[in-house]
């Protein structure tokens, strides 16, 4: 029997109403809405539509986001809106080992920031450098006319917040709970949690962990933390996904007979567990990192969206319902 929850969405907006146009953003902006892409696409659609008119003409909106490796989807979209809109979107990658370095996503911040007639910025996803580099645009370029919207912040939330006008994210920490309650529902005796060093250096993944592990104690679950490959590094994202692909399995062996659940902490990670969890009986995916998006390689689909997933299984893809059937 294989369950996958299929749909679940909270968020998270921290505002800094500095601006007449931030103001309006952060009143239409207390909606619920999915991470990264539809975020940081959905503001953008904002700042076109309200902020815009207020500013002078040759105006320009730059948008950064991860490169094709990393997240496809958020890419595929910014270059969408720059055909749309060539005259004023700008677009740019952050680095795919952005961790390492950060100073090439400072130094393309800046660049933007720069040209005065860019008048927004939004980081589809405020990997680290983000801070520093918004930080630097106020403080050293004096731009205080250019409205900075920071998506899924990797940095702390506390300094982020107080750089970037605008902050958007789902609400990780509290999912802890959430991804521990359905795996009780579902009667799972064990819980893994796939992570690397890079995720583990970040507050908010290390405060959802220390939720799940107390959730997880209360509820008789064993919670059991296992190192998966950094795509960021050598082996890149098809590394990363074909080690989990290979060590589902290992672990349903390991664990014959009881029930498990698999979470993972990276969004490009989240196909593939995917594709492990429906071959494996007994594996259960409660939660993903990056819910709300209904993209197979960001999170899982709502139940209108499961044909969209390529799977080799006999098993069959569930039509309707919240959860596929037994």
């Amino acid at each position: 029997m294989q369950r996958i929850f299929p749909f679940s969405q909270f968020s998270m907006v921290a505002c800094s109403p500095s601006q007449c146009s931030v103001g309006t953003l952060c009143a239409l902006l207390g909606c619920q809405f999915a991470k990264k892409l539809l975020v940081a696409l959905l503001a953008l659609t904002l700042v076109i539509e309200l902020a815009v008119p207020a500013m002078a003409a040759g105006y320009k909106i730059a948008i950064v986001t991860g490169t094709t490796s990393q997240d496809e989807e958020e890419y595929r979209a910014a270059e969408t809106l720059k055909a749309q809109y060539p005259d004023i979107v700008l677009t740019d990658t952050y680095p795919d080992n952005f961790s390492a370095e950060t100073e090439t996503t400072i130094g393309k911040l800046l660049k933007f920031a720069n040209d005065p007639e860019v008048k927004a910025i939004i980081m589809v996803q405020a990997v680290q450098g983000a801070t520093a580099a918004f930080t630097q645009i106020r403080n050293d370029l004096k731009r205080d006319d250019l409205l900075l919207i920071a998506g899924v912040p990797a940095e702390d939330p506390a300094s982020i917040t107080g750089a970037a006008d605008i902050v958007l994210g789902v609400d990780e920490i509290n999912g802890g709970d959430q991804i521990v309650e359905t795996a009780k529902e579902w009667g799972v005796d064990v819980l893994i949690h796939y992570s690397f060093a890079r995720h583990m250096s970040y507050e908010t993944i290390v405060a959802r962990l220390n939720i799940m592990k107390a959730a997880a104690e209360d509820a008789g679950i064993e919670l059991v933390q296992r190192d998966a490959p950094d795509p960021t590094g050598d082996a890149g994202m098809v590394g990363a996904q074909n080690f989990i692909l290979e060590d589902v399995p290992k672990v349903m062996q390991e664990y014959a007979g009881k029930k498990v659940a698999f979470f993972c902490t990276n969004c490009g990670m989240q196909e593939a567990l995917q594709a492990a969890v429906l071959l494996q009986p007994n594996a259960y995916y409660p939660l993903p990192c990056c819910p709300a998006a209904p993209a197979p390689s960001m999170a899982s689909p709502p139940p209108w969206a499961w044909r969209s997933i390529r799977l080799t299984t006999a098993t069959p893809m569930p039509t309707s319902g919240r959860k596929p059937k037994s």
